[in-house]
C-alpha cells in the first residue's frame, strides 16, 4: 500500500509540471482545477485541495472519484504537500523541485519509515529497544538475510525485541492472573526479560560466557601489529586491582587502549549510561600508564546489546584499534548474531523446554 502511495505521488507530480510535453501538463492541470471547482465551487485553489487544506466537511459530499482526489489521499498519506506556485514538492524538511524529481520516491519512502519508527518508539512496552536496535545496520542485518542466525535464534530474537517472550510480567499483562511476579529463581526481582537475560544471579556463568565470546571476537579482530594484549589482567600498579576485558600495549609506538565489553539490556539511554560508566571506572588508569611512559591513552567501552543490537559508539573504537573496513562488517555482524545466540541459552535455561520445538524447523 505504501508502494502505491509513493509512485501515485511522484506520478501526479510529474504530470502536473512535465516539462517535456506541454499538452500533458496541460490536460493535467485543467483535470485537477476542474475536480476542485466541482468540489468547493471556486472558494479553494488546486493546491488547497490537494494538501487538505479546506476545512473539515466542507465541498460537496459523495463525489465520484477522480485520480486528483486519490492524489489528494495519497499525499496525505505520505504526508507531503504539492506546491503547484513553485512547482515543487515538499515532505517534512525538504523541498524537490523538477531537475530532482527522481529523488522523490526516496524521499516519500524516508519520510514514511521515520514516522512508523517514531510510532514503533512511541509505544510504551514493545517500542522499548527501539531506539537501541535502530542505531546501525548491523543490528539487524539477520532480519531478511538469516546470515549466521538458526531458526530458533530468529525466532527469539523477534519475540524478544517486541517483548512477546512469556514473562510473568508479559502474562499479566496479558490477562493472566499471576499473583506473584518475582522471578522463580532468585526471588529477588520480577520476572521481565531484562532480569532474565541480564541480572538473574542464577545464571551468572551463562553471563560470563556470552560476554567472553564477544570479547574473544574483539580480541581476535585486533592486529597483532598493534601491541600486546591482555585480556582480564590487573594493570601493574593499579591499587583498585580492576581487570579491564582487554588492555593492548604498543612500547613502540607509546600508545595503550582499554577496552571493556559491556552488555546493557536495550533501553532508551541504556547504551550511554553504560559507556558512561564504564570510562568512569577505567578513567583512572590513564594517569597510570601515562606515568609509564605511554603518551596516547584511550579508555572506551564496547558495547553490544544482549538482543543482538550494535551500539553506533563502537566506531571509533574499532578505528583506534585498527580493525580493518573490509572485515569490520563481518565483525559486527557475527558480535550480533554471537549476543543473540548467548541470550537464547540463557532464555532456554530459564525456561526448559519452551524453545526446543522453535529449534527443529521441521515441527513448525
Amino acid at each position: 500500500e505504501d508502494e502505491l502511495h509513493v509512485f501515485r505521488t511522484s506520478s501526479a507530480y510529474k504530470l502536473l509540471f512535465s516539462e517535456g510535453d506541454h499538452r500533458i501538463r496541460d490536460i493535467a492541470s485543467s483535470a485537477l482545477a476542474k475536480t476542485t471547482e466541482t468540489r468547493f465551487r471556486g472558494r479553494r485553489s488546486p493546491q488547497a485541495f490537494l494538501n487538505h487544506q479546506a476545512d473539515r466537511g466542507e465541498g460537496r459530499c459523495g463525489d465520484i472519484k477522480t485520480i486528483w482526489s486519490e492524489v489528494r489521499s495519497s499525499l496525505a498519506h505520505c504526508g507531503a504537500e504539492i506546491l503547484t506556485n513553485n512547482e515543487a514538492i515538499s515532505c517534512g524538511e525538504k523541498t524537490i523541485r523538477w531537475n530532482k524529481r527522481h529523488q522523490i520516491p526516496s524521499l516519500l519512502r524516508s519520510s514514511l519509515q521515520s514516522r512508523y519508527l517514531q510510532r514503533w518508539m512511541a509505544a510504551a512496552d514493545q517500542g522499548r529497544a527501539v531506539s537501541c536496535t535502530s542505531q546501525h545496520p548491523a543490528s539487524n542485518h539477520w532480519l531478511t538475510t538469516g546470515k549466521y542466525t538458526s531458526f530458533g535464534e530468529y525466532r527469539f530474537a523477534l519475540k524478544a525485541r517486541l517483548n512477546l517472550l512469556p514473562t510473568k510480567t508479559v502474562r499479566k499483562r496479558a490477562g493472566e492472573n499471576i499473583p506473584d511476579l518475582s522471578c522463580p529463581r532468585c526471588r529477588t526481582e520480577q520476572e521481565t526479560l531484562a532480569h532474565v537475560l541480564n541480572h538473574c544471579p542464577n545464571h551468572v556463568g551463562l553471563l560470563r560466557h556470552r560476554h567472553n565470546n564477544i570479547l574473544k571476537w574483539l580480541a581476535n579482530a585486533v592486529p597483532q601489529w598493534k601491541g600486546q594484549q591482555f585480556k582480564e589482567q590487573v594493570v601493574p600498579g593499579d591499587p583498585q586491582g580492576l581487570k579491564p576485558d582487554l588492555v593492548v600495549l604498543n612500547d613502540v609506538t607509546k600508545e595503550a587502549y582499554v577496552v571493556d565489553v559491556t552488555m546493557p539490556f536495550e533501553g532508551s539511554d541504556s547504551f550511554l549510561a553504560a559507556r558512561a560508566e564504564k570510562e568512569r571506572k577505567y578513567h583512572h588508569l590513564k594517569a597510570l600508564l601515562h606515568s609509564k611512559g605511554f603518551d596516547r591513552v584511550d579508555v572506551d567501552a564496547f558495547i553490544v546489546g544482549p538482543l543482538g543490537s550494535w551500539d553506533k559508539c563502537n566506531e571509533p573504537v574499532l578505528r583506534k584499534l585498527a580493525i580493518s573496513r573490509k572485515y569490520a562488517k563481518l565483525f559486527r555482524q557475527l558480535c550480533c548474531t554471537e549476543a543473540i545466540k548467548g541470550s537464547l541459552a540463557i532464555w532456554k535455561a530459564c525456561t526448559p523446554g519452551t524453545t526446543d520445538q522453535e529449534e527443529n524447523p521441521s515441527q513448525t
